[in-house]
């Protein structure tokens, strides 16, 4: 492991680009109700949101969206 010297804000951006493209894609899996009750209160638009979301992240996270029928939670 080596040490890098910070010395200037230059410095610092540099090291934070460095570790930056190093870091890996975090996968993060959203599943979200379509059955008849949930889609009924508007889960198809939280669907769609999350699809959105997933293509516009900035951040290095990968989003999947995916619509699941019901499990009984509510």
């Amino acid at each position: 492991m080596s040490i890098t010297a910070v010395r200037k804000p230059k410095d610092l951006d540099a090291l934070k680009t460095k570790y930056q493209s190093e870091q890996k894609a975090v996968e993060k899996r959203v599943s979200v109700c379509i059955g008849t009750g949930c889609a009924a209160k508007g889960s198809r638009k939280i669907y769609e949101l999350f699809q959105q979301a997933s293509r516009e992240s900035q951040a290095n996270v990968a989003i999947e969206a995916k619509c699941v029928g019901c499990h009984g939670f509510c």
